[in-house]
């Protein structure tokens, strides 16, 4: 199956393919043997961390809290990994991925070998990046909390707009409009999590393979994937916001009313424009890849 850019939304494809049953291919078949021997910290920079970080909690608990600190932490990162819960799970996709690549790399003789198989420098480095990605224990924990969370919040934010539409409209200032925009609120929410949840780790893990080419230096693909893969949703998301905000002006708002619907027609197409953009950057990077690895997309299929 060739994976190229003349149909459809290439996110559903790489997705299907990357989180669909796991390949029979060998390599990643033999996942509980570590082709690369495991890089345990030394004892000394063990203690040397626990040492500093032990010293800076004293330092921060004589001026500040420690409860107030951490209380501050946790919502702090609350707030930012529900709404960009997807956004995390693709920055940790990129440098996974890349890393895993490059791990295997530093031995030029098994790449080599690797990369004169069937399914190519393409099909191996997916192969292993998604090995890295999947197996990792971290980023399952992470994703089941952050799932978590945002479960949490779309039930939180269901359960009102329930409450708002069962209680008597007649009894706020703004009648219906109390329900109708709570419920814009739920939905452009539901989509913009699906959306980010599914797009956000395959432009990650896309960056991740474009890294693997980027240099042969773990720490240097890495750097290179994460900077690279910030770089596009940032681009994204101003153009986003340049977006929604031409179309916000070109629309007429002549009343109240008017202004209320443009809001949440604004609410509602901010999630679809963002995968506008996030399809492009995909599309972009995925041409990239298989232009650097002389592959078409269809090495992938064949796993």
């Amino acid at each position: 199956m060739k994976i190229g850019l003349h149909r459809g939304l290439l996110t559903a494809r790489l997705w299907a393919l990357f989180w669909g049953s796991p390949p029979r291919h060998p390599l990643f078949v033999m996942r509980f043997r570590h082709l690369t021997p495991i890089r345990h910290r030394p004892a000394w920079l063990n203690s040397l961390l626990v040492t500093v970080f032990g010293t800076l909690a004293c330092v921060f608990s004589t001026f500040v809290p420690v409860m107030t600190i951490l209380i501050g932490a946790l919502f702090l990162g609350f707030m930012i990994a529900v709404p960009f819960g997807g956004t995390l799970r693709g920055l940790i996709t990129a440098g996974a991925a890349a890393r895993g690549i490059g791990l295997e790399g530093q031995d030029p003789a098994r790449m080599a070998l690797f990369q004169i198989m069937p399914p190519g420098q393409l099909g191996i480095s997916w192969l292993l990046g998604m090995r890295a990605v999947r197996l990792s224990r971290h980023y399952r924990n992470f994703a089941l909390l952050v799932t978590l969370m945002q479960v949490g919040v779309g039930g939180l934010l269901l359960l009102g707009v329930g409450f708002l539409a069962i209680y008597p409209a007649e009894s706020y200032d703004y009648g219906i409009w109390n329900v109708i925009i709570p419920a814009a609120l739920f939905g452009g929410f539901i989509v913009w999590v699906l959306a980010d949840n599914l797009q956000a780790p395959i432009l990650g893990f896309v960056c991740g393979l474009w890294g693997s080419t980027f240099s042969t230096q773990v720490m240097v693909a890495w750097a290179a994937s994460v900077g690279v893969y910030l770089s596009l949703i940032l681009a994204c998301a101003a153009g986003t916001a340049l977006s929604i905000h031409v179309l916000a002006w070109l629309l007429p708002i002549d009343s109240s009313v008017l202004d209320i619907w443009v809001n949440i027609l604004t609410l509602l197409l901010t999630p679809f424009v963002s995968v506008t953009f996030r399809e492009a950057a995909i599309r972009g990077m995925w041409a990239w890849v298989c232009r650097r690895m002389n592959a078409d997309g269809s090495e992938v299929g064949m796993l």
